[in-house]
């Protein structure tokens, strides 16, 4: 996207609402292409030590990290308030840029924020009638168009225009006044008792001072239209009592927009009235007496309006793709959480039993107790034993009127269904049905779901671990090859194929490596001591075999920095998305990988070489290839490392996992 709006963020003494910003933003799309201003505003005449030390600790993180393409820094001697800051410093930037997007210190955004600013500012700049655009959308229960104009100005997260803001007046007064000569503070006001006209009286008075009042009534005279989305694209989390104009409050908390936006709104349309109308009642509901009051009373208890989550699945031991990223997604969620950790791998039946039974109790105690539990993160199992389990927490959490979120890990629910009798088809179609929405890997797996007609389905891709960020590929200074195959060890990965394959390769070529990571483990072909006992004896027949086992840390940065082609000849029944296809990717690996399920979806013809299942002689063919065209090979090499870095960013994983939970 071409000509894209400088962001400005105002910032003071809060150092850890500044870093979600900040980092929050950095996630965007389109942060490594903009230019950010940062206003940091000068210390107040009685602040207090501890105050000063925070407000020096914002400016120092401000400037540890390059948070966009370009950071400009503005820092105050002396203490504007925010209202001043926010005024002067957008008419500044505005009159060098033409346009701005405008955040503060306490604002965590979607990673469609700048996009979808952006596109609006662009599809708009011409259009006299639009003035603004809202990033911000409360919660409204009311069903909206995803984007319609409003005649309200949301002040968390906005872009405007110079031919706009040259209508802004600071004069609140003179606001009133012609507000009230118009014959237009009753409908400036809206349904929303007093609220909005209370704000200009509050800044006549000097009881407040703020421009976001200012800025709406200038709109508001010149008749301009306010874009607005059906969902939020910024979360405020200063409304904790810690800003200088928001108290402690829940009534404003949302969830973040979770999808790249498509604006495809004409100005000819006009006012959405009936989003204007639900908009403005939200206000007046939220400004009673009572829902003020209830709020106060709330917060004089410590009581917490905020959703609780409970999170079921499993956690390492043992290391798979799936425990792992549970455990990132259940260790970063920042709200209230409840885990119940479901690990049955290497357990006897008994065991499981007791797991399960302690389990379900745990599941009811917490439903009972924790009455805040109203969303649940669940990852259901591929097995009928493991669906009879999931058929029971589904029941119990929508009897206690729990919104489910499951994610799909793997793959194989058509085929489990379909092998169900009757009766138990029906009381698992019967809970499927009660999920919410379910996470799926990738585009294709969506058919895995086709059944159920009211299920969402999300799209969010794995990751890699973030500390193959490091990665470096050094010029070698021999000419060895380093093969990999990373995954557990089960028959059905493939890894007895691999080592036979490697075996062969060994007699034709002296310059091959191979090296293994991952731990035997059983499968429905062989026990995790007959594949122990196959593999061991490989190891000890070829001397360029390498054993790492679990590999984490700078061990995994290592592993895959070494090697120059991943193996990956799975043929695993429940296979999905294999983290460790993306790891190898972003340290510039090659991947030969099998036709098998979704897996050679991941690889394109640019990064690697698809084969058939169960065939050592097309492993061989594979590697033998690359060895033959080695430019081929740094080509494959390089792209997968570039497209795993572009869509498979662990942070963007996690963002968007946990904006799915919460909407």
């Amino acid at each position: 996207m071409k000509d894209l709006a400088p962001i400005i963020l105002f910032v003071y003494n809060r150092p850890s609402h500044t870093l979600q910003t900040l980092e929050f933003l950095s996630q965007n799309e389109l942060a490594e292409q903009s230019t950010l201003y940062i206003y940091s505003d000068g210390p107040k005449s009685n602040i207090s030590e501890s105050g000063l030390e925070q407000l020096m600790e914002v400016r120092n993180l401000i400037k540890n990290k390059k948070w966009c393409k370009e950071v400009i820094i503005v820092e105050s001697d002396t203490n504007n308030g925010l209202a001043r800051s926010i005024i002067d410093g957008v008419s500044t930037v505005i009159k060098k840029h033409g346009k701005a997007i405008v955040l503060e210190d306490d604002m965590v955004t979607s990673t469609w924020f700048l996009t979808y600013m952006n596109e609006a500012l662009n599809k708009y700049e011409k259009e006299e009638k639009v003035m603004h655009i809202n990033a911000y959308m409360p919660e409204i229960k009311d069903s909206l168009s995803p984007f319609f104009f409003t005649k309200l100005m949301q002040c968390w997260g906005w872009a405007t225009w110079g031919r706009a803001w040259e209508y802004f007046i600071e004069d609140t007064g003179l606001l009133y006044e012609k507000l009230k000569d118009e014959k237009k503070l009753e409908e400036f006001d809206g349904p929303s008792n007093n609220f909005f006209v209370n704000q200009l009286k509050s800044n006549i008075s000097g009881k407040k001072d703020t421009w976001a009042i200012k800025w709406y009534a200038s709109i508001f005279l010149q008749g301009g239209y306010c874009l607005s989305p059906d969902s939020s694209f910024v979360q405020n989390i200063g409304t904790d009592g810690s800003g200088e104009n928001c108290q402690a409050d829940t009534m404003f908390d949302t969830s973040l927009y979770s999808e790249k936006p498509e604006i495809n709104l004409e100005v000819s349309q006009g006012i959405d009235d009936y989003a204007n109308s639900s908009i403005y009642t939200f206000y007046k509901k939220g400004n009673s007496l009572y829902a003020k009051v209830n709020r106060k009373l709330k917060g004089y208890l410590g009581i917490k309006d905020k959703k609780a989550t409970i999170f079921i699945g499993p956690l390492p031991p043992p290391v798979t793709g799936l425990s792992v990223s549970m455990q990132y997604v259940y260790e970063n969620f920042i709200d209230e959480k409840y885990l119940i950790d479901i690990n049955y791998t290497n357990k006897s039946k008994l065991s499981k039993g007791f797991i399960l039974i302690k389990a379900v109790m745990k599941l009811l105690l917490l439903l009972i107790i924790k009455p805040r539990i109203k969303q649940a993160y669940i990852t259901l199992a591929l097995s009928k034993a493991g669906l009879i389990r999931d058929i029971l927490f589904i029941n119990i959490l929508s009897l206690f009127n729990v919104k489910i979120t499951n994610h799909s890990y793997g793959s194989g629910v058509n085929v489990l269904f379909n092998s169900l009798s009757p009766r138990l088809y029906k009381a698992a179609f019967n809970a499927y049905s009660k999920i919410e929405t379910t996470i799926v890997l990738i585009e294709d797996m969506r058919e895995e779901f086709s059944r159920f007609n009211e299920m969402k389905l999300k799209v969010i891709p794995l990751y890699y671990d973030a500390i193959l960020d490091e990665y470096k590929r050094e010029e070698k200074e021999d000419n060895i090859i380093n093969l990999s195959f990373y995954s557990n060890l089960l028959y059905s990965k493939g890894i007895i194929y691999a080592l036979e394959a490697f075996q062969e390769l060994s007699k034709r070529y002296d310059n091959l490596k191979l090296n293994i990571a991952g731990l035997p483990m059983a499968d429905n072909f062989k026990s995790k001591e007959e594949i122990e006992a196959l593999f061991n004896k490989y190891k000890e027949d070829n001397a360029n075999i390498e054993y790492y086992g679990i590999i984490k840390g700078e061990k995994k940065l290592d592993f895959l920095t070494k090697s120059d082609i991943l193996l990956f000849p799975s043929f695993y029944e429940k296979e999905g998305f294999p983290i460790s296809i993306i790891e190898s990717m972003r340290c510039g690996n090659a991947v030969i990988i099998t036709k098998h399920n979704y897996i050679h979806k991941i690889i394109t013809e640019e990064g690697g070489l698809v084969i058939k299942k169960q065939d050592k002689d097309e492993i061989i063919k594979a590697v033998e290839f690359y060895l033959n065209n080695k430019k081929v090979l740094s080509e494959h090499q390089q792209f997968n490392a570039i497209k795993a870095i572009e869509s498979f960013k662990l942070d963007n994983f996690i963002k968007s996992v946990h904006t799915v939970i919460n909407e």
